[in-house]
């Protein structure tokens, strides 16, 4: 069983991140850059077993951006798989 869930709201600018134990308490919010290097620097401060939830809450109607989105979340999905 994972010790920590981690969400994640993927933006193209920003990702907002919650830490909660397996227990339901919250360790730690807030938002990190969407770069590579904030991405691994909040990895590697998670202390045990875990698993992360990707979800992009602001699909806007045109069909090029839900594009964009999606293809968003994929990479940091596909960054995050060695981790996970």
């Amino acid at each position: 069983m994972y010790q920590y869930f981690v969400g994640l709201d993927v933006h193209q600018q920003v990702i907002a991140c919650c830490i909660k134990a397996s227990v339901g308490a919250i360790l730690n919010e807030g938002s990190i850059k969407a770069r590579r290097f904030n991405i691994n620097q909040r990895v590697r401060s998670i202390p045990g077993p875990w698993h992360c939830d990707l979800t992009v809450l602001r699909l806007e109607s045109a069909a090029t951006q839900k594009q964009q989105s999606r293809a968003l979340v994929s990479i940091v999905a596909w960054h995050l798989t060695p981790h996970v």
